[in-house]
């Protein structure tokens, strides 16, 4: 996840955003990885944390296949 938040600016700006906006992209992920921390969060009061962390780890590994 890290490079591709590293250079969207420089995918924007090939796609055609201007300089100034795409420099905005890093800061908007980055904010909206808030509603995904606030729900891992509270399925993990639900289900359990360890079970969480499994999930996350097993599609981090699927994602990465």
């Amino acid at each position: 996840m890290h490079p591709v938040l590293t250079y969207v600016n420089v995918s924007a700006t090939q796609l055609g955003s201007s300089p100034e906006l795409a420099s905005y992209f890093v800061a908007f992920a980055n904010a909206s990885s808030i509603f995904g921390r606030w729900m891992s969060g509270l399925l993990a009061d639900r289900i359990g944390a360890n079970r969480i962390l499994l999930y996350l780890i097993l599609g981090e590994f699927n994602y990465n296949a």
